[in-house]
């Protein structure tokens, strides 16, 4: 019977265990990369960069209201913006991304997943003459880049480079 039972819990031990937990980190105006957790707005960090740096595959980045520049992004996270899931005419505060998301490891090829859900790219906040890639990304056979309810105004100074985009 106790073996019965220790044998339950060693099962249930492993089965739990095969699952990694989910975070959602944090980045807001006023954040800070240094002494933050992320893992709470209260407790933000300031920059994209050090939020991809912390989440692992399937976290969230939930980014505030603000200007932040892109990232180095790895597969299998996802990065939302101030106006995530809401419906384009009822925007709030936007989140406004001034430089390019690239693919890790110096745009090398990736597999897996990365969603971008909320977000603004405004060529208007440029310095003159300058343009914005928004999202330059490498993926292969095995990848999908997921853009969705992100606003792009001012489109003569952006591009939108991939080399698997389907639309």
């Amino acid at each position: 019977m106790i073996s019965r039972i220790l044998m339950s819990l060693l099962t249930m031990l492993v089965a739990t265990s095969m699952y990694a937990q989910v975070n959602t980190y944090y980045v807001r105006a006023g954040g800070d990369d240094d002494n933050s957790t992320g893992l709470v707005p209260d407790d933000a960090f300031a920059t994209i960069q050090r939020a991809v740096v912390e989440a692992q595959p399937g976290d969230y980045i939930d980014v505030g209201p603000g200007q932040f520049e892109g990232a180095i992004v790895k597969p299998d996270i996802t990065i939302l913006g101030a106006n995530a899931y809401t419906p384009w005419n009822e925007w709030g505060p936007e989140t406004y991304i001034t430089s390019t998301f690239t693919s890790p490891d110096d745009g090398q090829y990736f597999e897996g997943e990365i969603a971008f859900e909320g977000l603004s790219f405004n060529g208007d906040l440029l310095p003159a003459g300058d343009e914005l890639l928004p999202i330059q990304l490498n993926p292969n056979g095995q990848a999908n880049i997921v853009i969705s309810n992100c606003r792009f105004q001012n489109p003569q100074q952006m591009y939108l480079r991939t080399y698997a985009l389907v639309v």
